[in-house]
């Protein structure tokens, strides 16, 4: 039911970036669309037919405290900045990424990949975060979307880094979800670095990796990917079912990540991962966005931070865009 649903919302996006080609099917495909609605309400009573499996649902003492569902008009710069940076750190990659390339449209946050020349890159795609103005520190943290259905050469990615980041303090990275090269192999991994390291590179004397590819999906339609952050463990979901899970007693590590951090969504060009892309990728590549949701429980003792500010466990309202009471804006003495 699920990919039937995210199938229609698929098309309609489609149709919408060539209307004057494909007219006529649009208009089909939109009223097919609403004969689906109408289905879920009849047999269903409600719109759990087109409903992905959440890991971030409001069940058995979990909170949302944040909700991102992208119904705005635009991107909420108040919560995300898209970036416009090479920002190929040490993989090498072969994009610039500019903030047209992010754009909000139809309920999605849709990050567009192209092939032109820019900055003296041949490729130009988006990376858009929340660093400085919303982060986290344990909980659920989920994130719906439909990966880029490119072959060589693209890499979508959701992931996490810590607010302050500070290699002698121990720099860890959460990687919710990449994909390389349309291979539908979904790598869900957790690298922490030692404190007090050489920083000259990018905190190069790792602690502790834990990585998985046991994942396959049809990354062609819509899913949710997540991972459940605690101090002591971190699981990794597609659609809800784990695959992996990275305990503080791997490879001789002392600890998992225990600052808060910040969500990095982004699609990346080739690098020392993935292979440059081939004649046969076709560009532009879409990857959409639904949603972006976070959960907590009071067991976790977690917190939520808005512009640096510490606001624990915010009160949930998932039908707003973002959720729990931000801290007041100081007001400069004047």
């Amino acid at each position: 039911e699920v990919p039937y649903c995210s199938l229609v919302r698929r098309r309609f996006k489609e149709q919408l970036e060539h209307p004057s080609v494909f007219l006529n099917l649009r208009q089909s495909l939109r009223m097919f669309g609403q004969i689906v609605v109408l289905l879920c309400v009849l047999v269903y009573g409600e719109l759990v037919f087109c409903k992905l499996p959440s890991l971030c649902g409001e069940e058995s003492g979990w909170k949302l405290v944040f909700n991102e569902e992208f119904d705005g008009p635009s991107l909420d710069t108040s919560v995300w900045t898209a970036q416009t940076t090479a920002h190929v750190g040490h993989t090498n990659e072969m994009q610039y990424y500019t903030p047209d390339n992010a754009k909000v449209k139809d309920g999605f946050l849709v990050i567009t990949t192209r092939k032109e020349l820019y900055e003296k890159k041949n490729y130009t795609s988006a990376w858009v975060d929340s660093k400085g103005k919303f982060s986290a520190r344990f909980g659920r943290v989920c994130i719906g979307a439909m990966l880029p259905p490119g072959k060589l050469g693209i890499w979508p990615a959701h992931w996490m880094e810590p607010d302050n980041f500070d290699c002698y303090a121990g720099r860890s990275e959460i990687d919710i979800m990449e994909m390389i090269d349309g291979n539908g192999q979904i790598h869900g991994s957790l690298h922490v670095n030692q404190s007090s390291v050489n920083i000259s590179q990018h905190c190069s004397s790792e602690l502790l990796t834990c990585t998985s590819t046991a994942m396959r999906v049809d990354f062609t339609e819509m899913h949710e990917y997540a991972v459940e952050w605690t101090s002591t463990a971190l699981t990794y979901f597609v659609d809800a079912e784990p695959y992996l899970t990275c305990y503080a007693s791997q490879n001789n590590a002392s600890r998992l990540p225990q600052r808060s951090h910040y969500v990095i969504l982004n699609t990346a060009v080739g690098g020392l991962w993935p292979h440059a892309p081939s004649p046969d990728t076709l560009f532009p590549q879409e990857h959409l966005i639904d949603y972006v949701k976070i959960a907590q429980h009071p067991s976790l003792n977690g917190d939520v931070y808005w512009n640096s500010n510490r606001n624990q466990q915010g009160d949930a309202s998932p039908r707003r865009r973002v959720v729990g009471p931000r801290p007041p804006v100081p007001v400069p003495n004047v």
